[in-house]
């Protein structure tokens, strides 16, 4: 879904103008691994030179702006499930391809890592590996942070999808951080392994489901893997506290006088992908959650092979045909029910992170409003960027690219010591 908002031409003009030329040369130790880990294959997908993208890109570039090729792998790592599984996971890696005479000008040239955390999807045709594979193309993430900005970009597919096809357990903590912390290890294995110059520089962002699983992880590594060093983390979008997110669903439920009950696509979508994972993984009875038919309807929508048009023809758009009316007075009333304890328990959010840490949010969007942002911002004790004005307010897919495009410019400043 966030994947289909992206069109290449219009991140290029965005990003383009955000580059400020540097390119990872602030060396602070590479990262070493343990050899005994987590990389089970890797498959080239993408070989693209520098004078082709240059040529793709054409005026979205200037003509002194550095322009990288691009090679981009499909890594297959072992990680673990929520319940301590070991699982097969994939992800794409792309290594921007410097040019000769970029090579002469800076011998000295080392890469930092950046891993890029999806938006909610619910078709693995949206998955990283499986889009790559079918287009052989670089998706405009990848674009802008390797071709145009030089950084080894890493795009977890995560569990349920890619490798590990099946069921994807949405917004749960422990698999979504394993997803990445893993990801990352295989990769920087994989990059020792090919020689490539990475500097030791760890970059997280990530976009609405996303950025959830960019605390996740970043609040992994910062309690559990020292010899992970992160640079900057940068979600966007995200829903991070979930208690908030359903407590707000479920107001105008138990407001006699509110008249504001439209539960509309997407926001049904995630609303049921919370309730059909979360009742998977706590074992919690759909039927007290849900009306018929979602506890039949739920098993076989959410199986990674239908479209966004199929949700927005399959579930009810309002919220009285959709949940249970005593469930939900009793998540609002109830401290000690099941999901409630469980959204607050995967909520990243009980932690102050020590790496610089910004939370990119529109303040227009009606999806995941700005108030979860800035109550999250303020637990954590980091800062909320309102990436659209209050003169041109910008809903939840329309907040990606200006979005995206002051991360790539505040990771590039990061890197270079700014």
């Amino acid at each position: 879904m966030i994947r289909e908002m992206f069109n290449r031409q219009l991140a290029a003009i965005a990003i383009a103008a955000a580059l400020l030329g540097g390119c990872g040369i602030d060396n602070t130790g590479a990262n070493t691994v343990g050899t005994n880990l987590l990389e089970v294959s890797s498959q080239p997908i993408i070989d693209i030179d520098a004078d082709t993208m240059r040529a793709v890109l054409g005026d979205k570039v200037g003509p002194t702006d550095p322009v990288f090729g691009i090679k981009s792998y499909r890594v297959v790592y072992r990680t673990h499930d929520d319940f301590g599984n070991e699982v097969n996971a994939s992800g794409l890696l792309s290594v921007p391809v410097p040019t000769a005479a970029f090579l002469q000008a800076r011998p000295d040239y080392t890469m930092s890592i950046v891993s890029d955390q999806h938006g909610t999807i619910f078709s693995d045709e949206e998955a990283p590996t499986t889009a790559a594979l079918a287009t052989h193309q670089p998706d405009p993430i990848a674009t802008a942070f390797t071709v145009m900005a030089g950084f080894v970009t890493l795009q977890p597919d995560y569990i349920g999808f890619g490798a590990s096809r099946g069921f994807h357990p949405f917004l749960q903590e422990k698999s979504l951080a394993n997803s990445v912390v893993d990801m990352i290890t295989a990769s920087i294995k994989f990059a020792n392994q090919a020689q490539l110059p990475i500097n030791g520089q760890i970059f997280l962002c990530g976009y609405s489901e996303g950025g959830v699983a960019t605390l996740d992880a970043a609040k992994a590594i910062e309690a559990s893997h020292p010899e992970l060093h992160l640079k900057g983390v940068a979600p966007m979008e995200g829903p991070y506290d979930m208690n908030l997110t359903f407590s707000g669903v479920f107001a105008s439920l138990l407001d006699q006088n509110s008249s504001n009950d439209q539960f509309p696509y997407p926001v049904n979508a995630f609303g049921g992908d919370i309730v059909y994972a979360f009742g998977k993984t706590y074992g919690i009875d759909l039927e007290t959650m849900v009306q018929p038919p979602l506890p039949t309807l739920f098993p076989t929508l959410y199986n990674g092979e239908h479209t966004d048009a199929d949700f927005a023809a399959q579930l009810p758009d309002d919220k009285n045909d959709f949940f249970q009316r005593a469930f939900v007075i009793d998540f609002m009333t109830n401290p000690d029910n099941v999901l409630k304890k469980a959204v607050i328990e995967n909520s990243p959010i009980d932690w102050q992170p020590t790496t610089p840490t910004r939370l990119y949010h529109c303040k227009g969007d009606p999806v995941v409003p700005i108030q979860i942002a800035q109550v999250s911002a303020a637990r954590m004790g980091v800062d909320v960027i309102q990436v659209d004005s209050d003169a041109q307010l910008l809903g939840h897919r329309e907040c990606a690219v200006p979005a995206y495009t002051l991360v790539v410019g505040w990771f590039d400043a990061l890197r270079s010591g700014n």
